[in-house]
């Protein structure tokens, strides 16, 4: 069950998870305040009968607080509300007519209609989400947004693989800005109760194993939804059920290795998903697309209500989505195909055997595959833009104006304008060059961060940079669960 704090503070949770939140609803009309609402936190201050907020409250994905100063009304209203089975979903409270008692970035619609209530500007942007929407005595007020805050589309932040957002709130946790169900995840001997979760347009996305908690039985099924929050106040906003998911469906390769194993025993085995279903979620402002199934096509979501807007035929199964410049790109197993990302039409398709790593940016599609080249096409029409040899074939990442290539300590950068290659490092030249979780990197500014030593590299020229002293990061009982580092 949702619920969010009523209560101000100067310092809010802030996580990369939660990033990039920019939201405001339209949707059913309430005709006595002259505004659309879809979704989200509604707050009336004021004088207002049961009849009013109810109308506030329509819809399963909307939750009502109204303020008000005199007890006798908040005594009457409750018992309306009550009385019509309302109240929970709307509730009640007290109000000193200054101060708002909600957390910062809470509240998606905030109606002051009663002419004796004045709260300061400040004090009302302070609640509101960004986009927000406030209606003040016939005034409406719009919280911007923030330009320290970022969104998180993809599993490696977006379509360039460098999983660094470009925010400058993140911090150590201060408090909890909502909490949604379940507390725990199912189990320890199945794999992990999410598989997938992306933040955009002030939503956060995600799928869960809705299973019995708690248990571990081979004859209690997995029970998959995917899942829309607002991202400020947790407020569901819609819930589709994803059969066909799970483990049982993951590891089918696997079904064999499972006879004459007892259910703990084959626990590692239920494991082994593969790394594709993680990178099967993104997202953009309006839409989300997601495979409602193993083995289904890409589906075309509408963000605020979770209807199926489209279906990308021909993309059966896919390994990895890069959302980029309205078109939708799919790698698939036998090459990839790219669509336009409002319909859902196809815009191109290539076969291509064996893809190792594919990343988008400003209308450009790089990959490399079985050949040893880089290549650099025309994401909307899948034309050669350029083509070099790549020595160090890994995991590509895109940074302004270059893409580099990593695996393990062996790395190149290339121009993303001509492919030209700027340098090259490899500690055994001429042999193949393998990943590890000791060199993951990440690109900030001008700098490569490399694996959890503190290691630093010169972007632009490759040389190694000072190291910070951060030697007790890393312990061996830590695992990584599979995530980069």
């Amino acid at each position: 069950m949702f619920k969010f704090e009523t209560f101000r503070t100067r310092q809010c949770l802030q996580s990369t998870l939660f990033m990039g939140l920019f939201m405001l609803v339209p949707g059913v009309t309430c005709a006595q305040e002259g505004v659309n609402v879809q979704a989200g936190l509604i707050v009336h201050v004021g004088r207002a009968d049961g009849g009013l907020l109810a109308e506030l409250g329509a819809g399963q994905s909307r939750l009502v607080h109204a303020l008000m100063q005199d007890p006798a009304q908040v005594k009457k209203v409750r018992q309306t509300l009550l009385s019509k089975g309302l109240y929970g979903k709307i509730s009640v409270d007290g109000f000193n007519g200054r101060t708002l008692p909600y957390a910062e970035n809470l509240v998606n619609l905030l109606v002051v209609g009663d002419p004796d209530i004045h709260i300061v500007e400040q004090e009302i942007l302070r609640v509101l989400v960004p986009r927000g929407v406030a209606l003040v005595h016939g005034r409406k007020i719009v919280k911007p947004i923030p330009e320290d805050i970022d969104e998180w589309t993809h599993f490696e932040h977006g379509p360039e693989n460098n999983s660094v957002a470009d925010d400058t709130r993140v911090g150590p946790p201060r408090h909890l800005q909502w909490v949604a169900g379940p507390r725990w995840l199912r189990t320890h001997e199945i794999p992990s109760g999410m598989s997938s979760m992306v933040t955009a347009g002030g939503r956060l996305f995600y799928t869960l194993d809705e299973g019995p908690i708690g248990i571990s039985d081979a004859r209690l099924p997995e029970k998959w939804s995917l899942i829309a929050r607002d991202a400020f106040n947790g407020t569901q906003l819609w819930k589709i059920p994803v059969p066909n998911w799970g483990w049982q469906t993951w590891n089918s390769s696997y079904k064999t290795q499972f006879e004459g194993l007892m259910w703990i025993k084959s626990g590692g085995l239920r494991t082994k998903n593969p790394a594709k279903y993680v990178r099967r979620m993104v997202a953009d402002s309006e839409r989300l697309y997601f495979t409602l199934g193993n083995k289904a096509p890409v589906s075309v979501i509408d963000a605020a209500s979770g209807r199926v807007i489209a279906r990308c035929q021909g993309s059966d199964d896919p390994e990895k989505l890069l959302l980029c410049d309205g078109v939708l790109c799919v790698q698939l197993a036998d090459g990839m195909a790219a669509y336009d990302a409002r319909t859902g039409r196809l815009l191109w398709k290539k076969d291509l055997a064996n893809i190792k790593s594919m990343a988008a940016h400003d209308n450009c599609l790089l990959y490399h595959a079985e050949d040893g080249q880089l290549t650099c096409l025309d994401l909307t029409t899948a034309d050669e833009l350029w083509c070099s040899k790549l020595i160090v074939q890994g995991p590509l990442k895109i940074a302004p104006e270059c893409v580099l290539s990593v695996a393990g300590s062996d790395m190149q950068l290339f121009s993303l304008q001509n492919g030209e290659s700027l340098w090259c490092h490899q500690k055994n030249p001429g042999k193949p060059s393998k990943s590890s979780k000791e060199t993951e990197c990440y690109i900030i500014d001008d700098t490569i961060w490399t694996g959890y030593r503190g290691k630093r590299i010169d972007l632009k020229t490759g040389e190694a940079l000072p190291a910070l002293g951060v030697e007790n990061l890393w312990s061996p009982q830590h695992h990584h669960r599979c995530y980069t580092n």
